[in-house]
């Protein structure tokens, strides 16, 4: 098996270690697939707040192009979109259980009329869909002290971390 020193760690690696590049003579990489994995991974690391910065820009400028396709993706993939849905939050209730327990706890308040769900946002103010935020967290005393917040100023607030009162 023919082989080819990798110009960052100096071993001798088999051609299946290198990726193609046309523009080299040998039609490989000059890294091994090891080193570029390694720099990648430190390179993301060290430029973490940047990354992110970047991806939310991004997000921002193609935000209908995104949510098209990702809404065509799950329309096209319904029973993988449900299963991988179902996953996420049978996870989050596993990771999270005491956030889960507030959830519940707010709901049943709801419906048992302990507690008034608004018809309005109560960060932007409008009218629309609300969802429970637990601005002071989720123990077990603080379950039903939640403002309503729209999905847009609820995700907003968790991104943002703005969790308090003075600051929504």
């Amino acid at each position: 098996m023919a082989i080819k020193k990798c110009n960052t760690c100096k071993r001798a690696i088999p051609l299946n270690g290198f990726h193609r590049d046309k523009s080299t003579a040998d039609g490989l990489a000059r890294k091994c697939k090891e080193c570029i994995r390694e720099y990648g991974l430190r390179y993301r690391e060290e430029n973490k707040e940047r990354i992110i910065k970047e991806r939310v820009r991004y997000y921002q400028r193609n935000k209908d192009r995104i949510d098209e396709r990702n809404s065509r993706w799950r329309s096209d993939n319904t029973e993988k979109s449900r299963r991988i849905a179902r996953e996420a939050a049978k996870r989050q209730r596993a990771e999270n259980p005491g956030k889960a327990k507030a959830r519940h706890a707010v709901n049943h308040a709801v419906r048992d009329g302990r507690l008034y769900k608004p018809t309005g946002c109560s960060y932007c103010g409008s009218v629309v869909r609300v969802e429970s935020h637990h601005h002071k967290g989720y123990s077990v005393e603080r379950w039903l002290d939640v403002i309503w917040l729209c999905r847009k100023c609820h995700r907003h607030a968790h991104v943002t971390e703005k969790t308090t009162c003075q600051s929504l």
